[in-house]
């Protein structure tokens, strides 16, 4: 089997990989909506004109996530930008305004000209005000992904090698552990083992993270089959990994 071919189908298995592609997928969404956003508040610099609506009606949404429910307070509005035909829109509000605005009373409404589809109230929120936030997300995801990703990489090309050059030995498992001991949802597990390549020196080595079914009923003390490189001893692969 090839090095790329032998590349892909380990990191087909890898869930260090997928949970790189994961959050490089999501951070290159919240960049396609900062791109969005910024697009919208530079039409509504540019372009953005001042006129006056009519409150159509006002309610309370309500959502949960993660068990906490979130209120939002929003208006709906009408108003006539005169180039086109009369408009409609909603936004959220504070408490104070969602309290003082009732049916029927005059609001001011901000609208990009030539496109007055795209409205707002004026004087809300604006993306500028939580930008930080949201590029603080981004970078997070895209620093968590990219780093996962290359990791998985740097694994898949040295489990090509070992592939290719690979000698096979036996190792003992030393431990058994959880991935991630501080996490309750996170289920997953690995091993450590030791080996002598004859040098008489203890060399270790651990397993990818799985789903405890995965490796069955072995445990501490049991014997496995690993693959180590001849040029670097100190790197080696349990073999059930690479099947």
């Amino acid at each position: 089997m090839g090095t790329g071919a032998t590349m892909i189908r380990y990191l087909k298995k890898s869930l260090i990989f997928w949970m790189g592609a994961i959050a490089t997928a999501v951070a290159i969404f919240f960049l396609s909506q900062i791109y969005l956003e910024i697009s919208r508040e530079i039409k509504f610099a540019s372009y953005g004109r001042i006129t006056t609506g009519t409150v159509e009606g006002k309610r309370e949404d309500k959502e949960t996530v993660d068990g906490r429910t979130h209120s939002y307070l929003v208006v709906s509005y009408v108003f006539d930008p005169l180039t086109s035909l009369p408009q409609k829109g909603e936004g959220d509000v504070d408490e104070a305004r969602f309290d003082a605005l009732n049916p029927g009373d005059k609001i001011d409404i901000q609208f990009v000209a030539g496109e007055a589809t795209l409205n707002r109230i004026a004087g809300g929120p604006t993306f500028w005000s939580v930008a930080g936030i949201v590029g603080a997300m981004t970078g997070l995801f895209l620093a968590i992904g990219l780093s996962l990703s290359i990791l998985a990489i740097r694994r898949a090309r040295r489990q090509s090698r070992l592939w290719t050059h690979g000698i096979a030995h036996r190792a003992r498992i030393v431990k058994f552990s959880r991935w991630n001991p501080h996490s309750k949802e996170d289920q997953n597990y690995l091993i450590e083992y030791e080996y002598d390549i004859g040098s008489g020196e203890k060399l270790t080595g651990k397993s990818l993270p799985h789903d405890r079914s995965w490796f069955g009923r072995i445990g501490e003390g049991e014997e496995i089959d690993i693959v180590v490189d001849p040029q670097n001893p100190g790197v080696s692969e349990w073999r059930k990994e690479m099947e």
